[in-house]
C-alpha cells in the first residue's frame, strides 16, 4: 500500500516546482507574524490578558459545570427551583 506524502516525511514524491513559497515556509510564517504582532504589546498588559481570559474561561467552566454537569442520584436530589423554571425534566413514569 503507498503511503501517504506527509509533510515532515523526508521522503516526499517529487513534484513539480510551484512559484509560489513552499507550504513549510507558510506555515512558519503565521507563528512568526503572531510574535511580532505580540512584540508590540507591553508585557504587562499582555499578562493581565492572559489572566483575564483564563479566569473567565475557569468561571464559564464551573457554571457550565454547576448548572448541566453535576450528577443527580435520584429524584430526591433534584432541587426544587429546578421544576420552578421551564420544564426541562419529561419522562414517563413506570412505577
Amino acid at each position: 500500500m503507498p503511503s501517504l506524502p506527509w509533510p515532515w516525511r523526508s521522503e516526499l514524491p517529487s513534484a513539480p516546482e510551484v512559484a509560489s513559497k513552499p507550504s513549510h515556509d507558510i506555515i512558519n510564517a503565521v507563528p512568526r507574524e503572531i510574535e511580532a504582532r505580540l512584540d508590540g504589546v507591553p508585557p504587562p498588559l499582555l499578562a493581565l490578558s492572559a489572566f483575564g481570559l483564563g479566569a473567565v474561561a475557569a468561571t464559564t467552566t464551573a457554571v457550565l459545570y454547576a448548572r448541566y454537569g453535576q450528577r443527580m442520584r435520584n429524584g430526591d436530589w433534584v432541587p426544587p427551583d429546578v421544576f420552578t423554571r421551564r420544564r426541562w425534566i419529561k419522562g414517563v413514569v413506570t412505577a
